[in-house]
């Protein structure tokens, strides 16, 4: 998993506009994810990738993000075109995608993004790293 990660942060450095220190990955069940959702987005349901960007500490230039992946809804989503480890891996590249300032609030955006992700589990999965 943090061979996986360290690749998709290799490609948010190279497609953001941030500078980026650190990235944590979390992993939650559905009730976790339902909660958070709950609490800071006012969605009272689970989710697959919650993330959030961290300022820089004062006197820094570099942003820290999180992104909360929900390892139950990957393993309840999951398609037949795709693993579980796959998908799971998705949702960590969308989150990572994400914290770039990627929106996927419309369905072109949606569909840029997904083709970004989909690229990357493909270079991924290349390298070994699914």
């Amino acid at each position: 998993m943090k061979k996986l990660a360290d690749f998709f942060f290799t490609k948010l450095q190279r497609i953001s506009s941030k500078e980026w220190d650190e990235i944590s990955v979390v992993i939650v069940n559905n009730i976790q994810s339902q909660e958070i959702n709950k609490i800071h987005l006012q969605h009272d349901y689970p989710t697959d990738v919650i993330t959030y960007t961290l300022p820089p500490f004062p006197g820094e230039d570099t942003f820290s993000g999180e992104i909360i992946v929900n390892v139950e809804y990957a393993f309840d989503h999951f398609k037949k075109s795709f693993t579980f480890q796959k998908e799971l891996a998705l949702y960590i590249a969308h989150g990572f995608d994400h914290l770039s300032g990627a929106n996927d609030a419309s369905e072109i955006e949606y569909n840029r993004m997904r083709r970004r992700e989909l690229r990357w589990l493909s270079e991924a999965q290349k390298l070994n790293l699914l």
